[in-house]
């Protein structure tokens, strides 16, 4: 029995919806040019499985449903190239065939089985490759994401090997720009393969720190409350940090305090506020608001002393933390 994949295809129309402004007409156009790549691939995978045993087809969509949640960087084709980036490589469908039938992503595609079949892909290259066309990347780093939900299936030494390489190329290009949101999620996905021994020693020290350290967050919390009553602060959150295979694993590593801010004035007022109530560790602050890192990031980052505890704090305008976490995407 021949499905129709309703599930997926609904989540990827949602999510660029989310993104875009789609009128009635649009949308059933949309629809139709979703059905059309969907069948195509399906149609063209057909008979084949993944590693992991799984029809091949779901793949792609998942790639797609991945993109689709980029944002307005995001067009229609790049959703389609997602669908489709992996039939010039794995089946007999030509770049003809593409240009005849979905001709507003062939180039996409190509680019992307230009990359894949490039064994000496580096950094370098695919950073180029990205600033010359960012739906290269985009597509390529949704292809990647899911493809590390499966690297279990690997050796151990192919693991760590795609882990090193999704590292130095994917999440490196994804620090630069400033796209931090996904380069954190990478490095927490490779982490476990790429550090085991230190992902476990980051996992418990975490689960210990929520338990020692209720009362004294309690307090914490109290505290900042306190200081910022809603006159200044848009949100006050205390986030337990995703894992990191390249920082340490000590206890100022384990939470951030984030404070957001309506402008860049009132990040340095609540900086005030902060130094004036906290002690600062001397040298742990930063402004990088008047001096930005290379790739745009801006905030002011410090840490403070409270109650034996060593607590880092990350203080941005609310413009400024969205281009932080989404660099290019928030565009």
């Amino acid at each position: 029995m021949t499905r129709n994949y309703s599930e997926e295809k609904e989540n990827i129309l949602s999510w660029y919806i989310l993104h875009h402004s789609v009128g009635d007409n649009e949308l059933a156009d949309l629809s139709a040019r979703l059905n059309k790549a969907v069948e195509t691939a399906d149609r063209l995978h057909a008979g084949i499985t993944r590693k992991t045993g799984e029809p091949y087809i779901y793949h792609p969509l998942r790639t797609a449903m991945e993109v689709s949640r980029f944002g307005r960087i995001v067009d229609w084709p790049s959703i389609e190239a997602a669908i489709l980036h992996d039939t010039l490589e794995d089946t007999d469908y030509t770049l003809e065939d593409i240009r005849r039938d979905f001709p507003e992503c062939a180039d996409l595609v190509e680019a992307l089985t230009k990359i894949k079949d490039d064994q000496g892909l580096s950094y370098r290259r695919l950073f180029q490759q990205a600033l010359k066309d960012i739906r290269v990347l985009l597509v390529k780093i949704a292809d990647r994401v899911d493809n590390l939900g499966s690297l279990h299936i690997f050796s151990p030494e192919k693991r760590a090997r795609i882990a090193r390489e999704s590292a130095t190329m994917y999440a490196n290009t994804c620090e630069r720009l400033c796209m931090l949101d996904l380069a954190t999620r990478l490095r927490e996905q490779i982490g476990v393969y790429l550090a085991p021994e230190k992902y476990e020693e980051f996992q418990e020290a975490q689960k210990r720190a929520k338990k020692e350290l209720e009362r004294p967050l309690v307090h914490l919390r109290s505290k900042l409350a306190e200081i910022f009553p809603g006159d200044l602060a848009v949100r006050v959150d205390i986030s337990w940090n995703r894992f990191d295979p390249y920082a340490p694993v000590t206890a100022e590593n384990l939470f951030t305090v984030k404070i957001i801010t309506e402008n860049r004035e009132a990040a340095y007022q609540a900086l005030g506020r902060v130094h004036i109530t906290f002690p600062a560790v001397p040298g742990a602050f930063r402004d990088h608001i008047t001096n930005p890192r290379e790739n745009g990031f801006r905030a002011l980052e410090t840490s403070i002393s409270n109650r034996g505890m060593i607590v880092r704090f990350y203080i941005a305008s609310r413009e400024d933390d969205r281009y932080n976490r989404l660099g290019l995407l928030s565009m």
